[in-house]
């Protein structure tokens, strides 16, 4: 039922301005759900995901612009590098817990959007970066909103499979064991901090997955797309879903 709504759903709608919202809500999806795996599986709360969403956006922004190319070239590199920007953040974020947690990711989170804005001679700083190219798969070429409309919401569909995946294998029961009391999951031989560092890894990935579709969709990105407002949203996102749910997102 809910895959025929999802499936005729564009197809029904007036105009294609609310095509474009629904593509944006499966940018979203991604976005909450990277958050969910993060707060509300790992129980590590984050109000920085917009630096990786940003990361996403302007490394395929940024490497298209410089070499030319596409999403499909990009895409791995947005991942990597997300990965890498996870990994610098989950270090001192092992070390702290609570209210010092948040104001580190927000820290980061500001960080990042101040760089982009100031950077004007890598990334053009306020103006942004304009004339991203659509996707193309093989031949055919996303050249509408309901096009786009498919490709998001299977890419975000396999996230939230994904996530059930995850969450039912050995590493999201460490996730969810640390989320409850992380010195009882050390001592039951969970590695809290190699977890921990997993966790901001793939809440990255899911950021920058979703910052990518993004940068392409709407073909020009800026740092006034990446604010502290931008972060809590997405929280915001899990939070009225549901942390710690498969569907919340």
């Amino acid at each position: 039922m809910v895959a025929a709504v999802v499936i005729l759903l564009p197809l029904v709608l007036p105009n294609s301005y609310f095509v474009r919202v629904l593509d944006l809500v499966g940018v979203y999806i991604l976005l909450s759900t990277g958050s969910n795996i993060l707060t509300g599986f790992a129980g590590q709360l984050s109000m920085g995901q917009a630096a990786f969403y940003g990361v996403g956006a302007y490394t395929t922004g940024l490497i298209g612009m410089y070499l030319g190319w596409g999403f499909w070239q990009t895409l791995p590199c947005a991942i990597l590098v997300a990965c890498i920007f996870g990994l610098v953040l989950a270090i001192p974020a092992l070390r702290l817990k609570g209210g010092y947690l948040t104001l580190l990711t927000i820290g980061f989170g500001e960080i990042f959007r101040l760089v982009m804005n100031n950077w004007v001679s890598f990334t053009r700083g306020p103006s942004g970066i304009t004339g991203i190219r659509t996707v193309r798969i093989f031949s055919f070429e996303l050249a509408t909103k309901t096009h786009w409309y498919y490709f998001i919401f299977a890419i975000a569909a396999l996230g939230l499979v994904y996530q059930r995946i995850l969450m039912q294998s050995r590493v999201g029961r460490a996730f969810i064991a640390i989320r409850e009391d992380d010195q009882a999951a050390e001592l039951t031989g969970i590695d809290i901090t190699r977890y921990k560092i997993m966790a901001f890894i793939t809440s990255a990935v899911y950021s920058a997955i979703a910052g990518v579709l993004y940068a392409h969709l709407t073909g020009y990105i800026s740092p006034d797309s990446f604010t502290a407002n931008e972060s809590n949203f997405i929280l915001w996102g899990a939070i009225i879903g549901g942390l710690g749910t498969y569907l919340g997102p």
